[in-house]
Formats: structure tokens, C-alpha cells, sequence
């Protein structure tokens, strides 16, 4: 309401006997408006903004403590992406240019525990066929190009889940190792066909050896 469409300020006072307000700013715009209103903050506010919080997620995200970050957030409705994306785009590279040890971050569904989120996954490509018929009329008869190109975004979950909560250096080297060589295994397949690279990068596309 803050932030646009203040007319529906109206519209929430009519529907809230009282409003708890979690910005110490919105007060005075509900009082304007003879709505009753208690400020009551954000339980997290003070926990996100905190040193050892962002020590904590640097730290987890490699980014040195000294180096300048920054979100970009377009907007989460599809006619933000559209009218907001290559602004956003745009500015990151002027940024870029100007800074060239800054670090961009993009919100994206990671799993919060890798574990569940890898058997997720597993879930998920186990299944997706089944998915595909029971749920979409899509036709199946390129199926293969469909699941090649889920398998590569299951794996990216995972390999996603590894990045934001494994603290083992060692491991998550190992983890890196193995998501690059399945892509590689992947596009070349693609690219050439040449069922030999079954054998070379296991796991590709073992429902191949059927066709």
C-alpha cells in the first residue's frame, strides 16, 4: 500500500479493526487515515541485518567480507521481468564496469536442506514421464529432448542445494566435479549422438540404449 496504489489504504481499514504495521514508517500513514495501528517490527529485521548475519552468508556464499554485493531483484510478476529486467541488466553491468570485483545476486528456489532437496530430485526424474502423460496433452515422441533437458535442471537443484549448505570444501569440490562432468556428458550427447559417451559419462541417458 506503501509503496503504490495508496487508495487501497481505505480498503484496508475498512476490513482490519486494528493493523499491526512491521515498518517503523507506516504508522503515520495509517493514523492519517483514523485507522488504528501498533507498530510490533519484524521479528527477523534485526537478525537479517546483523553483523554475524552477513558474515554468516558470505561465508557460505564465498564472497570475501570486503567485497561489494549486490541483489538484483526485478520483481516477481511476469510483467515486471519484462519491463524491469534489462533496466536491472543494464545497471549491473554499468556497475560491473565501474567495479570489477562486484558479485550480483538472483533470488531462485534453492532447498534450504540439500539432503530432501536431492531426493527431490530424484523424486522428480524418477517420475516425469508420468507427469508429462497423466497431466499435459504435450507429445512424447521427442520425450528424450525433454528429459535431457530435466535431468540437467534436477541436477542443478542439487548441485544448488550443495553451494548454499555444505561447508566441506572438499566436498563440495567433489560435488562441482561431478555436476560439470554431466553437463559436459550431456551436450556432447546431444550435440553428436554417439552412444560411446554413455559409457564415458554414466547416467546421461541409459533409457537411450532402448531406442
Amino acid at each position: 500500500m506503501w509503496a503504490w496504489r495508496e487508495e487501497r489504504i481505505k480498503t484496508m481499514g475498512a476490513a482490519a479493526d486494528h493493523v499491526l504495521a512491521l515498518f517503523p514508517f507506516e504508522p503515520p500513514l495509517y493514523e492519517a487515515e483514523g485507522i488504528p495501528v501498533t507498530y510490533v517490527g519484524h521479528p527477523m529485521a534485526a537478525h537479517a541485518a546483523s553483523d554475524w548475519s552477513r558474515r554468516t552468508m558470505r561465508e557460505r556464499l564465498h564472497l570475501g567480507l570486503s567485497t561489494p554485493v549486490f541483489a538484483l531483484l526485478p520483481g516477481s510478476r511476469l510483467s515486471e521481468l519484462e519491463r524491469h529486467s534489462a533496466l536491472v541488466i543494464g545497471a549491473a553491468k554499468r556497475i560491473a564496469k565501474a567495479r570489477p570485483d562486484a558479485r550480483f545476486l538472483v533470488p531462485l528456489l534453492i532447498p534450504w536442506y540439500p539432503l530432501p532437496g536431492v531426493l527431490a530430485a530424484l523424486i522428480l526424474d524418477a517420475v516425469d514421464q508420468s507427469l508429462f502423460q497423466g497431466l499435459t496433452h504435450l507429445p512424447l515422441e521427442g520425450y528424450q529432448a525433454y528429459d535431457k533437458a530435466l535431468d540437467v535442471y534436477y541436477q542443478s537443484i542439487a548441485y544448488l542445494s550443495t553451494l548454499r549448505n555444505w561447508t566441506n570444501h572438499f566436498a563440495y569440490r567433489v560435488a562441482a566435479v561431478l555436476f560439470y562432468f554431466r553437463l559436459v556428458g550431456v551436450a556432447l550427447f546431444e550435440l553428436t549422438e554417439w552412444r560411446i559417451l554413455l559409457f564415458i559419462f554414466p547416467g546421461i541417458g541409459p533409457e537411450d540404449f532402448g531406442e
